[in-house]
């Protein structure tokens, strides 16, 4: 989504998507983001990873990771299991590192052969 772009609502992104325009609405779904220098976003934020170098004013769950360049701003609480964030990137919220869905989906699998093994 290029500069001058404005998209309001919910809004679900299939695989990578960039944004150096607006987005606001109540929440954001997207495999990959980007939110260019340019690109602001006023939503909840739901994604694989994401990379954060313009503005994000919503809470963010991340199931593999959040990057943070020096220009990012984010307000908001951010919960993955990694978080990258470069000197001069502001966070004005909480941050809740969390663990990786892959380590959690082996946890699973392993506790469900435990019990099969003992019944």
């Amino acid at each position: 989504m290029g500069e001058g772009c404005e998209i309001e609502g919910r809004c679900r992104l299939v695989g990578a998507a960039i944004v150096e325009g607006r987005v606001a609405g109540d929440r954001l779904i997207a495999d990959e983001l980007i939110v260019g220098d340019r690109g602001a976003v006023t939503a909840d934020v739901h994604v694989n990873t994401i990379v954060i170098r313009g503005a994000v004013t919503g809470n963010i769950v991340a199931a593999e990771r959040v990057e943070l360049a020096p220009t990012a701003r984010v307000v908001g609480d951010i919960e993955t299991p990694v978080l990258a964030m470069a000197d001069g990137a502001v966070l004005d919220g909480h941050c809740r590192i969390t663990r990786r869905q892959d380590e959690l989906r082996v946890e699973a699998q392993a506790e469900s052969v435990a019990v099969a093994a003992v019944q």
